[in-house]
């Protein structure tokens, strides 16, 4: 009886461990490997085929000398500033009107700042592609109706830059909206009333009360804006 008492006891014990333990392996697998495998080949000359030779940071020496990497470096540092403080920024803008109670087709707008993000890369790429085109574009006609000469968007780093800068703020900027929003919609509206009622504006509300409440929401999105745009600053290479 107590053999039986253990063996039962034993299974419960180790029954949790039993339902884990998929979670456990996969990650094992296809995460923790992954990356103790291409930390090490890091540290070796390997083609994929043919033996690893150990060559200690040597890899990381050439690296820091490679003017693909710097460029990438700068790249990504000057995509960071054009981009993503803008958007969040806008991004904040847009959920706060949209979030006001009497505002009007909310739910429309909604659906249609977030559609971008859903969007195929590939084809909102082709599109800004086509719109930027030097002497086919939407946007130099625009320009040259106006009387202002086309310019070579892709002429230079800096117009290359400032295309994907306003392409990455387009299809990114509704789902920071909605993040926003689901902050704002934490904030308890007596704290807004009782300050409304001790005779603050709606700016004094805005930065004392709301952004202060929603600093979390913002955070959080500076670090996937940062995340996100690593895809994009090798194609303004």
């Amino acid at each position: 009886m107590n053999s039986h008492k253990k063996n039962y006891m034993r299974k419960q014990k180790s029954a949790p461990y039993l339902f884990i333990a998929p979670f456990y392996i996969l990650f094992a697998t296809f995460m923790v490997y992954p990356i103790i495998f291409s930390l090490k080949a890091s540290l070796t000359s390997w083609n994929g085929v043919q033996e690893m030779k150990w060559v200690g940071l040597g890899n990381y020496a050439k690296l820091i000398h490679d003017k693909v990497f710097l460029q990438a470096l700068v790249n990504g540092v000057i995509m960071f500033f054009m981009y993503v403080p803008f958007m969040l920024l806008l991004a904040l803008l847009l959920a706060v009107i949209l979030n006001r109670p009497r505002q009007k087709f909310k739910s429309f707008f909604r659906m249609a700042y977030f559609i971008p993000n859903i969007t195929c890369v590939v084809a909102i790429a082709y599109v800004f592609l086509l719109m930027f085109d030097t002497n086919y574009g939407l946007v130099n006609k625009v320009l040259m109706s106006i009387g202002i000469p086309a310019i070579r968007w892709f002429g230079s780093a800096f117009g290359a830059r400032l295309v994907i800068g306003i392409l990455v703020t387009w299809k990114y900027m509704g789902y920071n909206m909605i993040l926003m929003m689901a902050g704002l919609q934490t904030i308890d509206e007596s704290l807004i009333e009782a300050a409304k009622i001790d005779g603050a504006g709606s700016i004094k509300v805005f930065t004392r009360i709301t952004i202060p409440l929603i600093i979390d929401n913002g955070n959080l999105l500076i670090v996937l804006g940062t995340i996100d745009h690593d895809q994009w600053r090798r194609t303004s290479l």
